[in-house]
């Protein structure tokens, strides 16, 4: 079983197998340096920002515009109405 207790990670002899295979395959460059601060980076954003406008723009899904799209979508029209004939 694995937990967590005062602070560290207890892992059972599967889990420490599994980590151990983990950790071997990162580069000791991105490995954690405890004297070093975390830092969060949202890396769809350039700057690393996070944004609800990136993250919008990483879960929706493009599609080319149909020419029948201005009969359903335009000011003031509520779309599941605009089907109704």
């Amino acid at each position: 079983m694995d937990y967590v207790s005062g602070g560290s990670l207890r892992l059972s002899r599967v889990g420490r197998r599994i980590f151990d295979s983990i950790r071997d395959l990162v580069p000791s460059s991105h490995l954690p340096t405890p004297s070093a601060q975390d830092r969060v980076i949202w890396l769809p954003s350039p700057g690393g920002v996070f944004s609800i406008a990136s993250a919008w723009g990483q879960l929706r899904c493009t599609h080319p515009r149909v020419p029948w799209a201005d009969m359903v979508w335009f000011q003031g029209a509520v779309p599941r109405f605009a089907f109704i004939m």
